[in-house]
C-alpha cells in the first residue's frame, strides 16, 4: 500500500470519504480491497503530461470521480455482485461467443459481475490475466 498511486489516492479519497459514499456496500467491497485494486494499475492516480504533484493530483479527482461513477452505475452503489436475474444455475445471461484467443469454457456462464459488471467470455479473460496472474493478495 505504499506505492505513490495508492498514497495519492488516499489522499483524494479517504476512508471515511469512501465510507461516506458506500454506506451499505456489501462486504467485498472494502476500501481496502479497493486500494488493492489501485494498486494493481501503477498508472491509475499516477499520470500526468508533467510530473508535478498539483497537476498529478488534480488528474487523479478526475480520474476518481469518473471511476466511482462507473462503480456507482454498475452495481447499484455497490449492492450488487451479480448481474440483476442472472446466475450460475438460471436460465438466460449466458453472455459467451467463439474467440480463437479466450473460448468460452463449457457450462460456464460469462454474465455481468464485480463492480464493472463484466460480461462476455473474452472481457472474463482479459480482466483475469491483469487481476489475478500474481494475484491481488500480493499486494
Amino acid at each position: 500500500m505504499s506505492l505513490t498511486n495508492v498514497q495519492r489516492t488516499v489522499q483524494v479519497l479517504p476512508e471515511s470519504l469512501w465510507n461516506s459514499f458506500f454506506p451499505n456496500a456489501l462486504p467485498v467491497y472494502t476500501y481496502e480491497n479497493f486500494l488493492k485494486a489501485v494498486a494493481k494499475f501503477p498508472r491509475f492516480c499516477d499520470d500526468a503530461i508533467n510530473d508535478v504533484e498539483s497537476e498529478l493530483l488534480n488528474n487523479c479527482k478526475i480520474e476518481l470521480a469518473t471511476f466511482l461513477a462507473h462503480l456507482k452505475h454498475e452495481s447499484g452503489t455497490l449492492i450488487y455482485v451479480e448481474e440483476i436475474g442472472c446466475s450460475e444455475t438460471g436460465g438466460g445471461c449466458d453472455y459467451s461467443v467463439p474467440h480463437t484467443i479466450y473460448p468460452p469454457t463449457p457450462g460456464k456462464k460469462y454474465y455481468g459481475r464485480g463492480p464493472f459488471q463484466l460480461s462476455y467470455n473474452y472481457n472474463y479473460a482479459q480482466f483475469s490475466t491483469v487481476a489475478f496472474d500474481g494475484g491481488l493478495n500480493d499486494i
